[in-house]
């Protein structure tokens, strides 16, 4: 699966330079274009239905490490795609990370694009007017395999949405450097806490065995025996799990996207599952943004070629809208009909340390030690003398 990356400081907009000024040694944001072929897995791993050269197209973006955040605008043949969609650096200081797009090629399912037109701007702040065409790109092919993975029937194909629409960010809660597992055929549950536990470990150094933390110990915990996928108790399986192994971690479940977003600020790893009817998709989340227009954007990180390919894995970034209950553009979670959320933080359970007092205390505390030294050495030389007046032993009489 070919990929062809263009720097975009040659082929856009001029406010785009402004976050393109990396520090030295830096790497220039890069970006491909790819139409997804979908395979969907139903129950016991077999293949419900396949479609070649669908209407969803991808963009991936390899964010400037010294970039905080940013707007991006994308424009395919001429019509308005991804609109002021926040941009935000997943990677480990230093370290670009990858983030993917997804959206509508509006060709017709069953039609191979090989080129596109296009136009790309990422600018500091949201734009009003749409990107210039700017140049000719090919496009690489990205297979997604996945299955229902929780719940019991395979999930539908539904076309792209016609635009994924953004806003200014007003709170954020975003995790850098989280690890993102490939995984088999409808295990995405156990990757995805997996995921969480292995990165709360290395962050805080909390010391769990690997042998607990691994997608094959949370699978048994999960009870998610293949070729099936999780069951919708999943989230109280995970708690039992944890206590069972006496884990360093609190973990707690909601369907609050805002509390989820205030647990990923607060530096907690947070899963989140979509079901809807009988089919259902769980992933790591690394970042949640309120929007100004009232919706949520969600990034996830999750592995979206089930059949162990790691080119599969993906910071994927989508919206949610929480009057209407959709989501869009994130594999396995988009669909034209509401569908249930919910979110399980893991909280890093930390030892206990004596506290250490601040400069003032150790200044009174030193002063206490020295005036109790001098008063001592005062008392020892005013002590009256053993040799009182009147009769003493041996005296003469």
């Amino acid at each position: 699966m070919g990929r062809n990356y263009l720097n975009i400081l040659c082929c856009v907009a001029a406010p785009l330079a402004i976050l393109c000024a990396a520090p030295a040694g830096a790497i220039a944001p890069l970006i491909s274009f790819s139409q997804v072929d979908f395979t969907s897995l139903g129950m016991g791993g077999s293949v419900e239905w396949s479609q070649a050269a669908s209407d969803w197209g991808s963009i991936d973006l390899l964010a400037d490490p010294g970039m905080t955040s940013g707007y991006v605008n994308l424009m395919v043949e001429g019509e308005w795609r991804i609109r002021n969609m926040p941009l935000f650096d997943y990677g480990a200081p230093g370290t670009p990370a990858e983030v993917t797009f997804n959206f509508s090629l509006g060709n017709m399912p069953g039609q191979r694009v090989e080129t596109l037109g296009y136009g790309f701007s990422l600018t500091a702040a949201p734009v009003t007017a749409a990107p210039v065409m700017a140049g000719v790109a090919n496009v690489g092919v990205r297979d997604v395999v996945m299955g229902g993975n929780f719940g019991t029937e395979a999930w539908a194909y539904v076309l792209a949405d016609p635009v994924l629409e953004g806003d200014i960010h007003t709170k954020n809660g975003l995790l850098k450097d989280f690890p993102n597992q490939t995984c088999g055929p409808m295990l995405c549950g156990p990757a995805a806490v997996s995921n969480g536990f292995q990165w709360l470990n290395s962050k805080y150094g909390l010391g769990m065995a690997a042998g607990d933390i691994n997608i094959g110990s949370v699978q048994k915990g999960l009870k998610v025996v293949p070729p099936n996928g999780a069951f919708k108790t999943w989230m109280e399986d995970k708690k039992k799990y944890v206590a069972d192994k006496k884990l360093p971690i609190k973990t707690r479940s909601t369907r609050d996207i805002e509390k989820a977003m205030a647990a990923l600020a607060k530096g907690q790893a947070v899963e989140m599952g979509f079901i809807l009817g009988k089919a259902g998709h769980i992933a790591s989340v690394v970042g949640i943004s309120e929007l100004k227009n009232g919706t949520f954007q969600i990034s996830v990180a999750h592995d979206t070629n089930q059949f162990n390919n790691a080119a599969g894995k993906k910071i994927e970034t989508g919206t949610y809208d929480p009057k209407t209950k959709l989501i869009k553009g994130i594999m396995g979670m988009t669909s034209v009909k509401p569908g249930q959320i919910g979110f399980t933080m893991q909280q890093a359970i930390l030892p206990k340390v004596a506290a250490v007092p601040e400069p003032a205390s150790w200044a009174m505390l030193i002063t206490g030690f020295g005036l109790t030294g001098l008063a001592m050495r005062r008392r020892r030389y005013t002590l009256p003398s053993p040799c009182t007046e009147g009769p003493g032993v041996g005296a003469r009489q």
